[in-house]
């Protein structure tokens, strides 16, 4: 009996002297990786990590929405009226090729606006009118003065023939500065007004 318990008392001594030098040697062998690290593209850094020791994936980049740069330049003119002040109104170009219309409120001289003008525009080419509400708040209803012909060598009401109400194209390029513009051609009779109203 003895003998029996002697015997088991060495197994167990054996077994546990065994575990821990197996425990031992495996903690010795056991490979750690350096600690190193790796600059990303994006600021960021990653250390090496795995059963390789390798560099860890940087993040992935987003792609940045590039902002949309838009070609502009400025038109600049004079404004007129068949009296002696400029109603409130607006003026208005619209681009002959894509058909958008761009607007700029006029506050009118009774209110303190200038006689002239400076609208900016994307490039394109434009027909150019200054709405005037002379006489309602409406804004449907108002008296327009052309960029044509007539308003470039108008003196008074003199200019009278079909062919010098015809609105002219403004050619807008980029950075581009465009003056005597002039909203002057208030006097056309009514079928001219509809050739010149076409173009709105």
């Amino acid at each position: 009996m003895k003998k029996n318990g002697l015997l088991i008392t060495v197994l167990i001594a054996v077994f546990t002297a065994g575990g821990y030098l197996g425990y031992k040697y495996l903690l010795s062998h056991q490979k750690g990786c350096t600690l190193e690290a790796r600059l990303c593209p994006d600021g960021t850094s990653v250390g090496r990590s795995g059963p390789n020791c390798e560099f860890s994936p940087c993040p992935t980049l987003k792609p940045e929405n590039t902002p949309t740069v838009t070609q502009e330049g400025t038109v600049f003119g004079k404004l007129c009226y068949p009296s002696d002040f400029l109603p409130p109104g607006e003026i208005v170009a619209k681009d002959q090729i894509s058909g958008k219309i761009y607007s700029q409120t006029y506050i009118g001289t009774l209110s303190g606006g200038k006689t002239t003008y400076s609208l900016t525009l994307p490039t394109g080419t434009y027909h150019l009118r200054y709405q005037a509400h002379a006489s309602t708040n409406k804004p449907e209803i108002f008296t327009s003065g052309y960029y044509d012909e007539c308003a470039k060598t108008m003196a008074g009401t003199e200019c009278t023939p079909d062919d010098g109400h015809i609105n002219i194209d403004v050619a807008v390029a980029a950075n581009q500065e465009i003056e005597n513009i002039d909203l002057c051609d208030f006097y056309y009779n009514e079928t001219q007004q509809k050739s010149l109203d076409q173009s709105f």
